[in-house]
């Protein structure tokens, strides 16, 4: 690097750490089970942040009949926190 009237040389380092974007999210597959007509299940979900960095997670576009619960598609995650919410599917009424 140079500068202009800069008559010693500047040393410096960089240092940087490479991280994982990977988000694990338990369990990998949602069975609500049998449901009464009208009625509503929940499942309990985690999600694992295993960067370093903060991660966002958007649930879109999601049937209208599944929901997160308080109704928060974006889903944020500080590094390495886990969060668990749950997941809400609620049957039709014929």
């Amino acid at each position: 690097m140079t500068v202009k009237e800069q008559v010693l040389p500047v040393t410096f380092e960089l240092q940087f750490k490479i991280t994982s974007d990977r988000v694990t999210i338990r369990p990998p597959e949602l069975n609500f089970g049998k449901i009464f007509e009208g009625l509503s299940s929940k499942i309990e979900v985690e999600f694992e942040n295993e960067s370093e960095l903060p991660q966002e997670l958007l649930l879109y576009p999601l049937k209208k009949s599944i929901a997160v619960e308080n109704d928060q598609p974006l889903i944020k995650l500080l590094p390495l926190q886990t969060l668990k919410t749950h997941i809400i599917y609620r049957s039709k009424r014929l």
